[in-house]
């Protein structure tokens, strides 16, 4: 054996232990793959400073969509909602203009899941609309799932249980028809449903 296969495999041991050891954030372009990594206490500030210093070296606009997405989900993850619009308001912007429709759609699900937590289900079901409108006819049906039960999970809330059941079901039937080996899935969203009609 090479002693360059042991040195890759000892890499490839230790990128294992990271990745079972912490939370991470992929950032993904063409040319690259970049990970900010986050241990398990939270410490947030770290991949904000990262994020920040990250987006001050990356000239490509694809690549400043990404990390204005993660700068966004980490802002929204630790609830200062003004700076998580901010920077996906940035995001939807530069995915627009480079006319990345999935982008789009992944920055309007972000978007609602955002108002969502400021508790503002209204314009969370505003953009939720909107990502499944604008949709990339290509993009996976997965996505189509989530914002379906992001959208039931504000119709429960609103006591709305016929549209939610109506969005818990094509979110089902999605995940049955394409992902049917995703049992952990599909458990997930028959909690759900138990839990809304335990309240």
């Amino acid at each position: 054996m090479d002693y360059r296969d042991s040195e890759n495999d000892a890499l490839s041991r230790e990128i294992a232990e990271m990745f079972a050891a912490n939370v991470l954030f992929e950032i993904r372009s063409f040319d690259n793959i970049i990970y900010a990594d986050i241990s398990y206490q939270s410490k947030y500030t770290s991949a904000v400073s990262y994020f920040e210093n990250l987006l001050k070296s990356i000239q490509n606009e694809r690549d400043q969509y990404h990390i204005h997405y993660s700068l966004a989900t980490v802002y929204n993850w630790t609830k200062q909602y003004d700076l998580a619009l901010e920077h996906v308001v940035i995001g939807y912007n530069t995915s627009a203009k480079l006319n990345h429709l999935t982008a789009v759609t992944w920055t309007l699900r972000l978007t609602g899941l955002i108002y969502y937590n400021r508790i503002d289900y209204d314009y969370a079901l505003k953009f939720f609309c909107k990502a499944l409108k604008d949709i990339d006819p290509n993009t996976s049906f997965d996505l189509i799932a989530d914002i379906q039960q992001d959208m039931a999970c504000i119709y429960f809330i609103q006591n709305n249980s016929l549209l939610a059941l109506k969005h818990i079901y094509q979110s089902l039937g999605i995940i049955d028809e394409f992902y049917f080996d995703e049992i952990s899935d599909i458990a997930d969203i028959h909690i759900t449903i138990g839990q809304r009609f335990y309240k």
